[in-house]
This record gives C-alpha cells, sequence and structure tokens, in this order.
C-alpha cells in the first residue's frame, strides 16, 4: 500500500484515475518528502489540502518522522500475544516533524518544486494546511493546534496574487491580521475538532464542517466570514462504526466536506474508518475505508436547533 496517491475524477464523474509515480507492477507514492542534505531521517506525508492557480497545483503535507516516545498502547488483554497489535504500536508512533508545500503542473501532476513552509513548526505546532480555501483574492490557510482534549483552528493568510506561498503569511490574532504567528488567536469553537476539517464558502456564508476529536459525531458551524463568528452549531451525523466492534478497536475519524460534489442542495460528506487492531483491515474490508452520506444544506443553514 502506497503512503499517498491521488484520485483524478473527470468533471462528468464517470472515470477515476489513480496517480501514482513508478509503474503499475512497481508502483511509487505520488508525492515524496525530502531531507536537507546530509540527513537521512526516514519520511513520509500526510497530504492535506491544497489549491490551483493558472496551471499550477499546490498541496500542503505533513512531513511525519517514526517517534517511540509516541506509541499509542492498545490496552488490549491478547495485545501482546498477537505481532499485528505490536505492530500497530509502531505503526500509531509518530510526530509531525514540518509542513511542506509541493507544487505540481496542471493537467501533467509533474513535480515542480517542494518548500519547507517558513515557520518554527516546533515551536508553534499549528498543523497549518489541513484545510485551505481561496476566497475574494486570498488563500486562507487553516491548521489544527492540539492541545490534550481540546483542538482547536488558526487562520493563516496570503494574497492569491503572490508567487511564493510558503512563506510570508499573516495570522488572524481575533481582532485583525498580524505577521506575527505568535499573535494567532484561534477559531472560537466549543468542540475540540479534528485534524482534518473543512471549510468553503456557499452562496453568502462560510461553513465549517468538523468531526469532534477522538468522538463519533460530526458538526457544522456557519459565519458571514472566513475567520471568525463561527456560530449555528448544527449535529449533523454520528458514526456507529466503534459501536457495533466488539473488540472497541474501530474508531472514525477527520469528516470533510466535499462542497464540489454539491447535488440538488445536498453535501457529499466523508469520515474514515479504521482499526487499531491491524488485523482487521485485512480480515474485514469495512474496517479500512471511507464512509460518505448525503446531508442537506438547508440542515446546516436551519436556525432551528437539531440537538
Amino acid at each position: 500500500m502506497l503512503r499517498n496517491a491521488f484520485n483524478l475524477i473527470d468533471k462528468d464523474k464517470t472515470i477515476a484515475k489513480a496517480i501514482i509515480r513508478g509503474t503499475f507492477d512497481n508502483p511509487l507514492t505520488f508525492m515524496e518528502a525530502v531531507n536537507e542534505k546530509g540527513d537521512s531521517t526516514y519520511r513520509w506525508y500526510w497530504p492535506g489540502h491544497g489549491f490551483v492557480k493558472n496551471d499550477t497545483i499546490y498541496v500542503f503535507a505533513l512531513s511525519l518522522v517514526n517517534d517511540s516516545s509516541v506509541v499509542i498502547p492498545l490496552g488490549k488483554a491478547d495485545s501482546t500475544d498477537n505481532e499485528s497489535d505490536k505492530m500497530a504500536e509502531t505503526i500509531f508512533s509518530f510526530r509531525i516533524s514540518q509542513i511542506d508545500l509541493l507544487s505540481f503542473t496542471f493537467p501533467e501532476f509533474k513535480h515542480i518544486e517542494t518548500h519547507r513552509v517558513e515557520i518554527d513548526y516546533q515551536v508553534n505546532q499549528i498543523d497549518f494546511g489541513n484545510c485551505v480555501m481561496v476566497d475574494n483574492g486570498y488563500v486562507y490557510i487553516y491548521g489544527t493546534k492540539n492541545f490534550p482534549g481540546n483542538a482547536k483552528i488558526h487562520v493563516a493568510r496570503l494574497p492569491l496574487s503572490n508567487r511564493l506561498f510558503y512563506k510570508d503569511w499573516e495570522y488572524y490574532t481575533g481582532a485583525k491580521w498580524d505577521k506575527n504567528i505568535n499573535r494567532s488567536e484561534p477559531l472560537d469553537i466549543d468542540i475540540s475538532v479534528s485534524e482534518q476539517f473543512s471549510i468553503f464558502r456557499y452562496k453568502n456564508k462560510y461553513i465549517l464542517l468538523t468531526q469532534e476529536r477522538a468522538g463519533a459525531d460530526i458538526y457544522t458551524y456557519i459565519s458571514d466570514y472566513p475567520d471568525r463568528d463561527f456560530h449555528n452549531k448544527k449535529f449533523i451525523y454520528h458514526t456507529t462504526e466503534s459501536e457495533s466492534d466488539s473488540t472497541k478497536s474501530i474508531f472514525t475519524y477527520n469528516a470533510l466536506a466535499h462542497a464540489q460534489y454539491i447535488e440538488n442542495d445536498r453535501l457529499l460528506v466523508s469520515y474514515c474508518v479504521n482499526s487499531f487492531r491491524v488485523t482487521d483491515i485485512f480480515e474485514n474490508v469495512e474496517a479500512y475505508r471511507a464512509c460518505f452520506l448525503r446531508v442537506p444544506i438547508q440542515l446546516i443553514l436551519s436556525e432551528t436547533a437539531t440537538r
């Protein structure tokens, strides 16, 4: 299985094609993390979000490295007897080292260059690039800052007219925009948000959709602005996969909105299913996949409480 690949869907939604490097018999991951000269650290990418400007695609990616200090204990009685469960503890022992911005030609998808985003990630720990929105001449770059049990969304932006998108950002302080990242303040959201989430414009409103971090519920908020005043919290959906799992290893995460596929005023939403028990994903394909649902836009915009 490749670390990351893109799926290109044609405008008629009749053909889907995986975009990888290498060949069918010897495939290579589409985006390859790079090291500084003399650095042999093994890195891989968790792809974030991106945008298109003219004939170039820009994609943010979290550069991950193994770190045994962040091993997630599975807490299962039989975990020490199962080699695959031991493997899971290794698989989930990683951390983010930096954020990169990769560019590709469009529509050929040829790699142009890779740049490290010029923020001190180890100090600020904001996972910028998990959500991107182009609006009114700006590129808005959203990211999560994760405190235990309380992950919040921060916002950066720069003009779409810029030539370089990996530096010279400004950050929303809660009252204005400032070049100093240390003055960045999070959006005022009353739940701990998931690592990846969606903010997009629908007509004259901005919609934020997120799954509760380490939870099964999906919520939306709306605003008149892309950077503040999100309100009208709506419960959208409760994922049930973890509840129907007798081993309590299955979990869901990272609900996303796919605004390009709104049909009949119904928003397409996806979320991920995975398992801490590695054997699950080989024994049952349903344990490792994306799930999709349709949500009426009116449910999101309505002022009537849903929960």
